[in-house]
């Protein structure tokens, strides 16, 4: 079943980094926070340590599908500081010229 491009648009997300356990999301951490090489696993791409989702993967994203939705940061102790990394990394990308 496919939403459509309306619902879409008038959604909202949660962005934040997360630590993932095997029983699902243990804590919300803060962008640019490094996984400690214990958490590592031999499944894990992300090869920098930063915890996933990344402000700039994800303002790619939504840049490509030229979306603006509603996005509510919820880093750990850090929601202004993530929401005005996110808001920059947006308006920089809209700027660059090819």
């Amino acid at each position: 079943m496919e939403l459509g491009r309306k619902i879409l648009e008038e959604t909202h997300f949660h962005v934040y980094p997360v630590d993932y356990t095997d029983k699902g999301e243990k804590i919300h951490k803060s962008f640019g926070d490094k996984k400690d090489i214990k958490q590592l696993s031999l499944f894990d791409n992300n090869y920098d340590n930063e915890y996933i989702p990344k402000a700039n993967d994800f303002i790619k994203a939504i840049k490509e599908l030229n979306l603006t939705p509603i996005i509510i940061c919820e880093a750990f102790n850090t929601q202004e500081i993530g929401a005005m990394l996110m808001k920059s990394i947006y308006f920089e990308q809209e700027t660059k010229t090819p």
